[in-house]
């Protein structure tokens, strides 16, 4: 799964999107080999003894494996603490219907905050929200659960989207599941300052230990939008790896970075008409249109961080993290 890291260099453009869905993903793990985060926020995480093994078409070293012991990935990173509506995208493969986690996003002892979600030891999959009011039981969380359950041994394609307490969706394998609603928290969901992990979850009062997931993980991605129907389409095919085939290479080069006054933009294989500058905040802070998009003009901008977007024809090409000094 080299694929997503030639994405986020080069871009491969088809006749679908998952091009632009896996570019503006606030995070994005494909577990090649490594735990980076590929996405714009690169997100720096640990592998605490997890292993890396074959993923769905066989490829060795291209997934996150555990044994359903202690082992996990942690990071501290604000990037995936968004608001709603949130979509989370990921590949497992089960060896063991128990309590499986496979993301959450806060980690407290016995206590729940923010969203998560999970393979239960029946084989279902469930998503969560937590206002944090202490205690790890059903009374702090609102929860959607599936009635249809996942294959030990299979890998499947699992998408979960949270807009609100009351109406989250979960797609396995391409089919939306049916399900229903469960606890009776908090309907606001609230993050706390604790790390997120995947794999696993640090335990509560019926399982101290924590649960950890038995099986594999591989290409989690989290977004902070709805992804259509037709983004799950693409994304659940057996085939695709977040990558799309060749059409027509576009190499750019964003320079210099740190910029001061002048960014330069040149693009090698093909054209664009719109450039984006947004804030780490999300807000727009500078448009341009039209075919002389060489070099944007920052002077005016405050320094930081920004994130230029570059289009063609309302088509997103390439998303890079900036710095203006």
């Amino acid at each position: 799964m080299n694929h997503l890291s030639i994405v986020v260099i080069t871009l491969f453009i088809s006749s679908f999107s998952i091009a632009q869905s896996v570019s503006d993903a606030v995070a994005y793990f494909p577990f090649d080999g490594n735990v980076q985060d590929v996405s714009p926020s690169s997100i720096s995480a640990t592998n605490n003894g997890c292993v890396y093994s074959s993923d769905r078409d066989g490829d060795i070293n291209e997934a996150l494996s555990n044994d359903g012991n202690s082992n996990f990935v942690s990071f501290n990173n604000n990037a995936v603490k968004v608001d709603l509506p949130i979509t989370i995208s990921v590949w497992v493969n089960i060896s063991n219907h128990s309590s499986n986690m496979i993301f959450r996003s806060d980690n407290e002892y016995n206590n729940y905050y923010g969203y998560w979600i999970l393979c239960n030891p029946s084989g279902n999959i469930s998503m969560s929200i937590s206002g944090g009011l202490g205690t790890a039981n059903s009374s702090n969380r609102r929860t959607y659960r599936t009635f249809e359950s996942l294959s030990e041994n299979t890998w499947h394609h699992v998408v979960g989207i949270i807009r609100d307490w009351n109406d989250m969706d979960v797609y396995i394998d391409c089919i939306k599941a049916t399900g229903e609603y469960t606890g009776s928290g908090s309907t606001t969901m609230v993050y706390s300052n604790f790390d997120s992990r995947i794999g696993s979850d640090i335990g509560n009062s019926l399982s101290p230990n924590g649960t950890f997931i038995d099986g594999s993980i591989d290409e989690l991605a989290i977004w902070d939008r709805e992804l259509t129907e037709t983004e799950i389409n693409n994304l659940c095919r057996p085939e695709s790896h977040l990558a799309v085939s060749e059409e027509r290479h576009i190499e750019f080069n964003i320079y210099p970075n740190p910029a001061t006054n002048l960014l330069n933009i040149s693009a090698k294989g093909g054209s664009f008409d719109k450039v984006e500058l947004y804030g780490v905040d999300g807000k727009l802070v500078l448009k341009r249109t039209g075919q002389n998009l060489s070099f944007i003009d920052l002077e005016g901008i405050d320094k930081g961080t920004y994130f230029i977007k570059i289009f063609n024809e309302n088509n997103l090409l390439k998303t890079k993290k900036v710095v203006k000094h």
